[in-house]
């Protein structure tokens, strides 16, 4: 299945090593298009698979740039290619795209009938003078993406001893998500409106015990989402210690947006991800190596991402992007935590989506996520590159794939690869040298 290049391709390939590629028509080889690429720091990860595959790819394409130095120095050629090319900067915000967070959820609309009061306007434009029940059209979003948000911001902790506190602060941003989505207007609807209703409710609590928004609520609209969960932790507010220990869990997740260099970023609408699988895009994502405060906006990023792809492929009778996407996450353990990754990774080949997840050893991911959850990311790479280092698991592992000794894989030159592709004996490759690919290489 690995071919030697010559010539012009006419299709979008993916490039393993120098002189190594394949189609990424998954449907052509039978293999899906996720590799796993390993390697300690230096043996060129980034310039030798990475930058190359910058170039070969037909559609839209998602990089994780933890340097900065991808988008400097790739993007004005992808904009000469016909690429929307975009930037979401978590190291500096001020040169940065915008995404607003709650844009992720997903909406819709449908008929019902409810009481429409004096005043307000009904669907053909008219302000009404006198209550009626009607039939109207009301937008609707999907409460599990509230939820599985929520989750994100406040990410299960280690040990048992905080699991209640992370619990009650999930619940009570899921009711501010949730009534900032349903009451604000469409411009208002950001994660700032909602550190600024959690200031409101800190400090009406303080005051009286109640929260004046949510009494409200209460004889507007008793049926609201937002309302249901607000009053799963009122009574909360009654036990000082604990109200107190839940607020500090959502102070830590609103903190970020509060930051006046992050409201630009992420407290207006920019960037549509569905738009990724729609046209070609190539979106990267500057993130620090080092700065750990934003990990979690990352992380929901990433999550809606794939949520959102996911239903963008789903309105087609055949269940795929019409345009495929690449997600190449650099410094994948440093950088981001996906829930439920491996079952994502299991079913991206069908909506033509594919993901390089790049490492420096195998414990790297088995420190992120569980021994079978680590297997079955493993599993779902049809393609593997080992590029070096000094981690004797991974030596062992790899080993055990080639039919070498371990000591024959560590003494890996640092001018040669290990290949393995489902199906094949592994190979022993010659890696790109670092950025000599340019883009007249893979001219369209």
């Amino acid at each position: 299945m690995i071919k030697h290049y010559s010539g012009k391709r006419r299709e979008s390939v993916r490039v393993f090593a120098k002189g190594c590629m394949r189609s990424e028509n998954s449907r052509k080889t039978g293999l899906n298009n996720n590799v796993l690429v390993i390697g300690n720091p230096g043996c060129c990860k980034t310039g030798s698979y990475v930058v190359p595959n910058i170039y070969s790819t037909t559609g839209s394409i998602v990089i994780s740039d933890t340097k900065g130095l991808l988008y400097r120095n790739h993007a004005p050629e992808l904009r000469r290619r016909g690429y929307d090319v975009c930037l979401l900067d978590f190291v500096h915000p001020e040169k940065s795209d915008s995404y607003n967070v709650l844009d992720g959820i997903t909406r819709s609309t449908k008929r019902v009938k409810r009481v429409v009061y004096p005043g307000e306007v009904d669907d053909k434009g008219n302000v009404l003078l006198e209550e009626e029940t009607m039939e109207v059209t009301v937008e609707t979003y999907r409460q599990f993406d509230i939820h599985k948000l929520a989750a994100v911001m406040v990410p299960d902790s280690i040990g048992d001893d905080d699991k209640f506190w992370i619990q009650g602060a999930r619940l009570v941003l899921e009711s501010l998500m949730a009534f900032v989505v349903e009451k604000l207007p469409r411009e208002e609807q950001n994660m700032g409106s909602v550190a600024e209703l959690f200031r409101m409710m800190c400090n009406e609590m303080m005051d009286n015990g109640t929260v004046s928004f949510f009494t409200d609520l209460e004889m507007t609209d008793p049926e609201s989402f937002a309302l249901k969960k607000y009053n799963l932790f009122r009574s909360l507010f009654k036990a000082e210690r604990t109200w107190a220990c839940i607020s500090q869990f959502c102070a830590n997740a609103l903190d970020v947006f509060d930051a006046d260099e992050n409201a630009k970023m992420l407290c207006r609408s920019g960037i549509d991800l569905a738009d990724i699988g729609r046209k070609k895009t190539a979106l990267f994502i500057n993130v620090s190596d080092t700065d750990r405060s934003q990990d979690f906006i990352i992380n929901a990023l990433y999550t809606q991402l794939f949520q959102v792809l996911f239903a963008e492929a789903y309105k087609h009778k055949d269940g795929c992007l019409r345009c495929p996407v690449h997600i190449v996450l650099d410094d994948f353990a440093a950088n981001v935590y996906i829930p439920d990754f491996d079952k994502i990774l299991s079913v991206t080949r069908s909506r033509e989506i594919s993901v390089s997840v790049i490492l420096q050893s195998l414990s790297q991911l088995k420190g992120m996520y569980s021994e079978g959850q680590a297997s079955t990311i493993i599993n779902d790479c049809d393609t593997m590159i080992y590029m070096g280092g000094q981690d004797m698991e991974t030596a062992r592992f790899f080993a055990d794939k080639a039919g070498k000794l371990p000591e024959t894989i560590l003494a890996l030159d640092l001018d040669h690869a290990w290949l393995f592709t489902r199906g094949e004996k592994a190979k022993l490759v010659e890696k790109i040298p670092p950025y000599s690919v340019s883009a007249k290489d893979f001219e369209p």
